[in-house]
């Protein structure tokens, strides 16, 4: 009887292998560009350049947030929280909201308007929840240089159609705000 050997019990696997391993030292010997390696290579320079842009739009958001919040707060008395996010729910900026429930509610944001956009089949101007006498508000915040992003406002013991149409101003006005600069 014949017994048939597989590659991984018989000496020819050691060969092809150590064939292999002379191929790839060969070629280590002798790059082929004179100049360094090809393809993707770390910078410093980019880390560096992210770092820059990340601090400028901080920046912006800070100026064009603040006054946008106390205008909220001076048009409707009782708002009890106000949270900037991006589309997919990460926290850019937030008021009235203790630091353990700030990714928490900008990830209820994005979530609530991404399903109301897909509800809508197109993205909603607005989406109102009510719970007794507390409204909350989302607002698309199209167009900034970082992306889409959502604004939402939570008002307690306030008339929903204020809390709706300041809602909507706000987030008008950050996206003027925060809209790509030439």
């Amino acid at each position: 009887m014949t017994e048939l050997l597989s590659p991984s019990r018989s000496a020819w696997s050691g060969r092809v292998s150590q064939h292999r391993r002379e191929q790839v030292a060969a070629r280590l010997a002798h790059p082929v560009s004179p100049g360094g390696p090809t393809g993707p290579v770390e910078s410093d320079r980019l880390v560096l350049d992210l770092a820059r842009v990340r601090v400028a739009w901080a920046t912006r958001v800070q100026e064009s947030w603040l006054p946008v919040v106390k205008a909220l707060c001076r048009e409707l008395e009782s708002v009890s929280s106000v949270v900037l996010c991006t589309s997919a729910g990460a926290t850019v900026a937030t008021y009235g909201l203790g630091s353990s429930d700030e990714d928490r509610a900008s990830n209820l944001t994005g979530v609530l308007l991404g399903a109301a956009a897909a509800l809508n089949g197109s993205e909603p101007d607005a989406v109102h929840l009510s719970a007794g006498h507390t409204h909350t508000v989302v607002a698309p915040v199209p167009g900034t240089e970082m992306g889409p992003h959502a604004l939402a406002v939570t008002a307690v013991e306030a008339n929903a159609a204020p809390v709706v149409a300041h809602t909507r101003r706000a987030a008008a006005e950050l996206a003027g705000l925060l809209a790509p600069q030439s």
